[in-house]
């Protein structure tokens, strides 16, 4: 566990490098978690056009409706996207450590920022994990 991911990675080092990791909006927010997860949330109200225009995979968890199968691609999205996050987060606090700087404003900033996307997302991916336990539990017992 030790070793890096791969021998080519260039690790930052430098405040201004941890942040521009933070900054990656594209893994840090747009793809932030599970997909699905937000999909089958109950916090907002599609139209039919809408519904319509989603894929099947979608549709079954815009309405709750167990679904049979994921795609390796359909999995790979919706689950890698939460480790994405949580290893940029932990590549920064690791990399804190390195840094001379410690009482800075600019360095706190970036603590807190990959503390809080680190965590929001375990937590997230830990509710999702919560969820999924329950139904195999149900299923076991029905």
């Amino acid at each position: 566990m030790d070793k890096k991911a791969e021998s080519a990675l260039v690790i930052p080092n430098s405040l201004p490098a941890l942040q521009a990791l933070l900054d990656n909006n594209n893994i840090m927010n747009i793809y932030m978690g599970s997909g699905l997860v937000e999909v089958g949330a109950d916090d907002f109200y599609i139209s039919g056009a809408s519904y319509n225009a989603l894929s099947e995979l979608e549709k079954q968890a815009y309405t709750w409706r167990p679904y049979a199968y994921l795609t390796v691609a359909e999995r790979n999205m919706n689950y890698s996207n939460i480790y994405r996050v949580v290893f940029n987060a932990n590549t920064v606090l690791e990399q804190l450590k390195k840094i001379d700087g410690g009482s800075s404003e600019i360095y706190n900033s970036i603590k807190g920022s990959a503390l809080f996307f680190g965590h929001m997302h375990f937590i997230n991916w830990l509710k999702y994990i919560v969820k999924l336990i329950k139904v195999a539990m149900l299923n076991i017992t029905s």
